[in-house]
């Protein structure tokens, strides 16, 4: 059973007693009084305390929430006869975190693409091996129509000798002219490739000689020898010089004994990149060097005709076919 506390207007007469008893000199009358004042303070310092705590949680629970804290947040609970000692608190370890997924997408993105690249170029490889592979078979067959007619032309040419209608002129230097046909001679080149058992052509080699009956005299000063003897050297015209010398042996002057022949050479030259074949001819037409380019298509028996024609110095459509 708890003990009626004294209200707080007890105290503070009794308290007031007190100080008037001391201020006055009064003593306390007997021990009862004085042992019931003793008990009224400790009665009135015991009730402060309680007061004072009550106070106090009130006003804690009267103080708004602190902002940004959600109300299920549990604290620590601090104990009035003391403090427990902290948790150890483990340190976190570093996650090993498996391969991505979506590395393996970009690398299986990666590897399609390398192979859709890889394909197109196996694909233009194949169709360009094509394309090469039907061009050499249209050019080899293209040449092998040449090297039969040139060798059957040349084979009557060389029985029959016929007079070329055709006039040779070196810079004005020299001129040939009733040309007669001496010699031809045919043959061909192939390369390593093959298709079948057939062989693949490489080229068409094509010479002959023209020869007129009187020979060509020419007279040069000593100042102008040289430069005939290169002239005559570089178109491939044969000669002979004979120098005149004074008494200090000193060469005055010299006359060219100039050959009336006409070497000529032509090769046909596969072209496989062009689809085609290059004529080069030294001495053909004229003295010194012509190139023509005549595509696979017009290696035919019509242009081989034309051709014939020109070597003989008749009218013909050979340009037509060929181009420079």
């Amino acid at each position: 059973m708890n003990e009626k506390k004294p209200s707080d207007q007890e105290i503070a007469s009794a308290i007031a007693e007190a100080i008037r008893a001391k201020r006055g000199g009064r003593r306390a009358s007997s021990a009862e009084e004085l042992a019931a004042q003793e008990a009224l303070l400790l009665a009135d310092l015991e009730s402060f305390q309680d007061s004072a705590l009550d106070c106090i949680i009130e006003n804690e629970s009267a103080r708004p929430p602190v902002a940004n804290v959600s109300s299920g947040a549990a604290f620590p609970e601090i104990g009035r006869m003391g403090v427990n000692p902290p948790k150890e608190c483990a340190r976190p370890q570093p996650e090993i975190q498996a391969p991505r997924e979506a590395s393996s997408v970009a690398a299986t993105g990666l590897l399609a693409q390398l192979k859709q690249q890889a394909e197109q170029v196996n694909l233009q490889n194949s169709v360009q091996s094509k394309i090469s592979a039907e061009a050499s078979l249209l050019v080899n067959e293209g040449l092998q129509r040449v090297f039969e007619y040139l060798n059957e032309l040349v084979t009557q040419l060389n029985v029959l000798h016929p007079v070329i209608s055709r006039e040779y002129t070196l810079f004005g230097v020299i001129e040939f002219k009733d040309l007669v046909w001496q010699r031809g001679f045919v043959d061909y080149r192939t390369n390593s490739n093959k298709m079948g058992d057939a062989a693949v052509l490489e080229s068409v080699n094509f010479s002959f000689n023209l020869k007129a009956d009187r020979e060509v005299v020419l007279e040069r000063e000593a100042s102008a020898i040289e430069s005939l003897s290169e002239l005559l050297y570089d178109n491939g015209v044969v000669f002979r010089c004979q120098e005149k010398r004074n008494q200090r042996q000193m060469v005055e002057s010299a006359t060219f004994y100039v050959a009336p022949e006409i070497k000529a050479t032509l090769c046909w030259r596969a072209d496989i990149e062009k689809r085609g074949v290059v004529l080069e001819a030294r001495n053909f037409e004229r003295f010194g060097d012509t190139r023509y380019f005549l595509s696979a298509e017009v290696l035919t028996q019509e242009m081989l005709e034309e051709f014939g024609r020109l070597l003989l110095g008749q009218a013909n459509r050979f340009r037509d076919f060929a181009r420079r």
